[in-house]
């Protein structure tokens, strides 16, 4: 994220200052989507102070989607690389 949502100001505060803003807002995130959580992080910017933004927000998400390999698929890798880890490269 940019600048505009961690130095977002209410008063001397900024929303990432300590445990209870941004780092508070993410925990919160914890099992949402990607789509989510940027929802949420610019809600909570937005929602920090009542004076009008006066940077740009840009929030970028990754989502970690788990690869499912069937038995063949490990079974070729081990056997082709010798490391169960690691599949051939193609």
């Amino acid at each position: 994220m940019t600048d505009g949502v961690t130095e977002r100001r209410r008063g001397t505060r900024q929303l990432d200052d300590d445990d209870d803003g941004l780092a508070e807002v993410l925990r919160r995130c914890m099992g949402l989507g990607a789509k989510a959580v940027a929802e949420r992080v610019r809600r909570a910017a937005h929602d920090f102070s009542t004076e009008p933004l006066d940077d740009d927000l840009a929030i970028l998400v990754l989502e970690a989607v788990p690869v499912l390999r069937s038995a063949t698929t490990v079974a070729t890798a081990s056997t082709s690389t010798g490391r169960p880890d690691r599949l051939p490269r193609r």
